[in-house]
């Protein structure tokens, strides 16, 4: 399961951000599910690990409302989701821009 440092932006408010650390993707949803859909954005992917699902499961209904996390996943032994990519997440893809050069052309003597 991967584990990501992620944004949640909360109510909607681009100046109330917070950034979480070690989040699972199924946590990430259960946040979602909380905050808005386009509430959580990864900011990258930290590791991931060999979670039991059902250990997991069980952490978030402790963690979080029951019923928010079993709607989310009903069921005695659901699956959860494992990649940011199977909630509709991923790092963002980063952009290199070209620094300026600073050689001197003949403009700019």
């Amino acid at each position: 399961m991967e584990l990501a440092r992620i944004s949640i932006t909360l109510s909607g408010d681009l100046g109330n951000v917070v950034y979480k650390n070690g989040i699972t993707v199924p946590e990430a949803s259960v946040l979602r599910a909380m905050h808005g859909k386009g509430s959580v954005s990864v900011v990258y992917i930290e590791s991931m690990d060999k979670r039991n699902h059902g250990i997991e499961l069980s952490r978030l209904i402790t963690k979080y409302p029951k019923d928010v996390v079993t709607k989310l996943w009903p069921g005695e032994n659901p699956r959860l989701p494992v990649r940011f990519s199977d909630i509709g997440l991923s790092e963002p893809e980063l952009t290199v821009r070209p620094l300026a050069s600073t050689e001197k052309t003949e403009d700019s003597e």
